[in-house]
Order: C-alpha cells, then sequence, then structure tokens
C-alpha cells in the first residue's frame, strides 16, 4: 500500500527537542521532530505528533527552531502500511509540513547568544509554504 494523504492537520505546540537537518541518500533535505500539543483541560497531558518536514522547509526549521519554541504548522496527514521482520503489517499515521509560521515575537526567538546570531529578518519571519512535491 502507497501512502494515503488523507486530510489537513492545523498543528500549535512546542518543540519537544531541536530539530536536526539531514539529508537522503539521493542528497533531499529532510528533518523529523516531535510538537508537544495541548490536548485541552487544566489536568490534561500534552499529546506528542511527529512532524516531517523536507527540502526548504526542512533547511527553515533547523536553521530557525530551537527545543522549547512555540511553532505552529499545516500538515498533510499521510498513512502508510508496512510489514515487520515478523510479517506482521502496521499503519503509521505521519504528519508532513506544508506551511510553518513563527508564533513568538521576533524577540522571544533569540533564546541564546548562538542562536541571536541567526535571528530571522522581517522577511524570513513570514510564513513559508513549499510548492515543492512532496517525495511520496
Amino acid at each position: 500500500m502507497a501512502a494515503l494523504n488523507i486530510a489537513k492537520a492545523i498543528i500549535a505546540g512546542h518543540l519537544t527537542d531541536t530539530p536536526e537537518l539531514k539529508s537522503t541518500q539521493s542528497g533531499t533535505p529532510v528533518t523529523s521532530f516531535t510538537v508537544a500539543v495541548n490536548s485541552g483541560g487544566a489536568d490534561s497531558k500534552p499529546i506528542y505528533l511527529r512532524v516531517n518536514a523536507w527540502r526548504k522547509q526542512a533547511e527553515f526549521i533547523s536553521r530557525y527552531f530551537k527545543k522549547g519554541m512555540a511553532i505552529y504548522l499545516e500538515a498533510q496527514i499521510s498513512v502508510r502500511e508496512y510489514t515487520t521482520k515478523s510479517g506482521e503489517k502496521r499503519l503509521v499515521t505521519e504528519y508532513v509540513a506544508n506551511e510553518v509560521r513563527f508564533v513568538e515575537a521576533k524577540s522571544a526567538i533569540a533564546v541564546s547568544e548562538d542562536f541571536a546570531t541567526s535571528t530571522p529578518t522581517d522577511d524570513q519571519m513570514q510564513s513559508y509554504t513549499s510548492d515543492e512535491d512532496l517525495p511520496f
């Protein structure tokens, strides 16, 4: 079964770790990260969503977003099936970032001295939407 894109999700939360930029074997930039989302209510526990970003969005996210920062993104929900080594079939739900926005004020983004030197410009603070096709 190929990946099935079933819906669009709007996600707002905080990064649980600093996104790390990696590359596929063909050299395509990619990053995966987890967003903690408030599930509502005073006593509720957060929900953790795993998100993938590709190409320029992956580069953008890994450059400007750090652990603990708030993030807003729109993502395609993708469901794919795979078979484990023991022959069991599993379904995986993935979120693939389509649009990413800053949530915090520009001054709050400079969370450390070394990060302050790469604070985005006003042009870069605009939401980032990729026109490139996703790799599936």
